[in-house]
C-alpha cells in the first residue's frame, strides 16, 4: 500500500479471465470504513493481471475486502 494526501494505492496481482473486461468488477461500500471489490470470473482460462486500486476517501477506509478476503488497513509511519 502506498499512502499519500489523496488516499491509498494498492498494487497486487490476481488471476482473472484471460479476456477480462472492466464490466466484470463491482465495488461497494457497505459502511463508512469498508470498501468491497469483487471480480466476476466466467471461464476457466485465466491470466495473471497486475491490478492497481486507488482509494480516495476521508475518513480513511480501515477494511478492504477483495473477493471475500479481508485486508485490515493500518497506516504505518516511516
Amino acid at each position: 500500500m502506498n499512502s499519500n494526501l489523496n488516499g491509498e494505492r494498492f498494487e497486487l496481482q490476481s488471476c482473472l479471465d484471460a479476456d477480462f473486461k472492466k464490466e466484470q468488477v463491482t465495488s461497494s461500500q457497505p459502511n463508512d470504513t469498508t470498501v468491497s471489490i469483487k471480480f466476476e470470473r466466467k471461464n476457466s482460462q485465466q491470466a495473471l493481471y497486475k491490478l492497481t486500486i486507488d482509494l480516495d476517501a476521508y475518513p480513511r477506509y480501515s477494511l478492504l475486502v477483495l473477493d471475500g478476503d479481508t485486508i485490515h488497513m493500518k497506516r504505518v509511519e516511516p
